[in-house]
């Protein structure tokens, strides 16, 4: 069937099996497609199992994996299809290939997990697009035209494919597709289960797995340390990983709120989900502003996206560029022309919070009411991946979900005017102190809650305590009816990029706030964090004069 897609795995571990399986289980699946599994598992030889397979399958795209071969790019079946279809010659594909009779790779990339030992990334590419090769290997192989398998099918399948006119390739790869476990040698059962919860935390997050290692940290059978020492050793992005469980082991109580992202956006030409994205800026941001929308579009293009500007100063020259920028990608931006006469006198005002900061407190009274949940992005984030699991997850019947601010995971009490604020509430065990940057909000919710005009009156009468404009409102307002997800994945601040590689970067990190230093400084173009925002500025038409003269005046 065309529209079906089979994952093919011959296997002698079932604890690798049910590994492998579980990373199959974490990708999108494209809508209207269908996915199975299909097992072998007494095969006397690899040929033998995968032609059983391959003739008990109708399905167009089959996908040959090694049960040591874990697939972490969750849209991976997105490019494999995008791939087959645009190129009808391209008979068979691989994360990894040879164009040498010897089989030493020479195209391609991955992450390797060695014994005990870091996972490390092996990249032969030497350019930004497919390229054919004379074999594969045999971690993953994806066809879309059956052929019998034969012996030594890494080079026959291959040769009998180019022998049918047809070419064998391995895409480019941003980041690493798959992660290839190598195993270890004599490793008992338990030692085997905490290698894998150890694995997907690395890669994942996955907050279950973390759960079964403190456990395992309470009932005495693991000692902190060791662990610690363990995450830290096999760690690909060690910074974020080390923080991870550091931060995770230590906030307990802290963490009664936290929920896992996993929506799903479901595609088709005919009915496309939409994505809300809420903006507040001024004139003086536009610039920064468009980069922003352009990581959104350019990494979130499987749905629609409706962008919702609150403004007061936008001239009609910018609202022309946004909207040539929103087409160009076959979305659309709505404005919203905001009276500033109804923020109350006297509100805080510095250079990190400007007026617009404020306009969001608006949101509920100011959006349609059609639109029943939005995500709130300050212009001074960079969408680094797509953010489908976030913006389309089960809130719980949160009003919001966002991520705890950063400030607060290095200081958990308060030293400035918030100290009095919060002070009646900043010991419950479930307060945690939220960044504003970035928020999903039910808005139809919220409506029904709270008005523009409620939240003008309180931010009115709290204004001499008010360190972080707005952000400090909604922490006092709805602190109790916010949930969290992993600041690490969806708000992670790029003073906290330090040590880590672009690799470590694209394979972790979906939302980066700059809420610090700007990366639009000039002099701060050959930062690495800087460099992941001037990537997407040099792609944006709206910031096209501004990177000249940057780039100029840097003398590059």
């Amino acid at each position: 069937m065309e529209t079906r897609i089979a994952f093919i795995i011959c296997y002698d571990d079932k604890r690798y099996l049910e590994e492998c399986i579980y990373y199959i289980n974490k990708l999108h699946i494209p809508k209207g497609y269908e996915v199975n599994i299909i097992s072998v598992g007494d095969a006397v030889s690899l040929e033998e199992g995968y032609n059983a397979a391959m003739l008990e399958s109708d399905a167009k795209y089959k996908i040959y994996l090694d049960q040591h071969t874990f697939i972490i790019n969750t849209f991976f079946l997105f490019e494999l299809i995008k791939l087959f279809q645009n190129n009808p010659k391209v008979g068979m594909m691989g994360i990894c290939g040879s164009n040498k009779e010897s089989g030493e790779l020479t195209a391609g990339r991955m992450l390797i997990w060695d014994d005990w030992e870091n996972i490390q990334e092996v990249n032969f590419q030497r350019t930004d697009s497919t390229e054919e090769v004379y074999s594969l290997n045999g971690m993953l192989m994806a066809t879309q035209y059956d052929m019998e398998w034969g012996e030594d099918p890494e080079i026959t399948q291959c040769n009998k494919m180019n022998e049918n006119g047809f070419q064998v390739v391995v895409p480019y790869q941003k980041s690493s597709w798959c992660l290839y476990d190598c195993g270890v040698e004599e490793a008992c059962e338990n030692e085997m289960e905490y290698r894998f919860h150890l694995c997907r935390v690395e890669m994942h997050h996955d907050m279950n797995s973390a759960q079964f290692v403190e456990n395992l940290l309470i009932d005495k059978k693991l000692k902190y340390e060791e662990h610690m020492k363990q995450a830290e050793k096999m760690a690909f992005a060690k910074t974020i990983v080390g923080y991870f469980w550091e931060d995770y082991l230590l906030s307990g109580k802290k963490r009664i709120k936290s929920l896992s992202a996993g929506g799903t956006c479901e595609v088709s030409k005919e009915q496309q989900d939409v994505m809300h994205v809420v903006i507040s800026f001024n004139h003086k941001y536009v610039v920064y502003a468009g980069v922003m929308l352009q990581s959104v579009y350019e990494n979130n293009a499987l749905c629609d996206i409706c962008v919702h500007a609150l403004q007061c100063d936008l001239t009609a020259e910018d609202k022309q560029a946004f909207e040539e920028q929103a087409r160009s990608f076959g979305n659309q931006i709505r404005f919203y022309d905001f009276d500033v006469s109804w923020l109350p006198e006297g509100l805080l005002l510095t250079n990190e919070w400007s007026i617009e900061a404020y306009f969001r407190l608006c949101v509920t009274d100011l959006l349609p009411q059609e639109v029943e949940r939005i995500i709130y992005l300050d212009v001074d984030t960079i969408v680094n991946k797509p953010i489908y699991d976030f913006y389309f997850m089960d809130m719980q019947g949160y009003d919001i979900v966002a991520c705890r601010d950063f400030s607060r995971v290095l200081n958990e009490k308060f030293t400035d005017r918030r100290k009095e604020l919060f002070a009646s509430f900043s010991e419950e065990e479930d307060f945690v102190y939220f960044n504003s940057g970035v928020m999903l909000m039910n808005i139809a919710q919220l409506r029904g809650r709270i008005s523009a005009r409620d939240y003008l009156k309180i931010t009115d009468e709290l204004k001499e305590m008010i360190v972080a404009a707005d952000q400090d409102i909604f922490n006092y307002v709805n602190w109790k009816e916010t949930g969290l997800v992993d600041e690490w994945k969806y708000d992670l601040f790029n003073a906290c990029l330090k040590g880590l590689s672009p690799e470590e970067v694209n394979q972790h990190v979906s939302i980066i706030h700059y809420a610090g230093p700007k990366p639009w400084i000039p002099t701060n173009i050959q930062m690495h964090a800087n460099r992941i925002w001037w990537e997407f500025a040099v792609r944006t038409e709206l910031a096209k004069e501004f990177v000249h003269q940057a780039l100029m005046s840097d003398g590059q």
